[in-house]
């Protein structure tokens, strides 16, 4: 998954008034992050590129994300032509598969909107 590309969605989010940040790898492992720094997440996106990593790895991290999120719709953005990737992605349980910062960003603050509501 691509660091860069987390923290150019984070900033687009932020910009919309979302509460948004990347983090790194690290908060996969169950003591690097505390639980109620975890609680606070509503949503999640994982950033990825296509053609960049394999897609067997791509699949193990959307696991893991969704074991030490539960609750949290998992998303995902793959950067470039839809290929392999994001379908692999869709069929390990993704709750949506998105090709661009814009279509991402649009898609974040609608959740946000309607987490509010709810």
């Amino acid at each position: 998954f691509d660091m860069a590309a987390a923290a150019m969605l984070a900033q687009v989010m932020r910009k919309r008034g979302l509460d948004a940040g990347a983090a790194p790898a690290e908060m996969l492992r169950g003591d690097a992050t505390p639980a109620e720094e975890l609680a606070r997440i509503r949503q999640a996106w994982l950033c990825t590129v296509e053609g960049m990593g394999s897609t067997a790895a791509a699949r193990s991290i959307l696991r893991r994300v969704k074991r030490r999120l539960p609750g949290v719709e998992v998303n995902v953005l793959v950067i470039g032509n839809e290929g392999r990737l994001a379908e692999a992605l869709r069929q390990e349980g993704a709750g949506s598969v998105t090709n661009s910062m814009e279509a991402t960003a649009d898609q974040a603050c609608q959740a946000g909107e309607d987490q509010d509501r709810a």
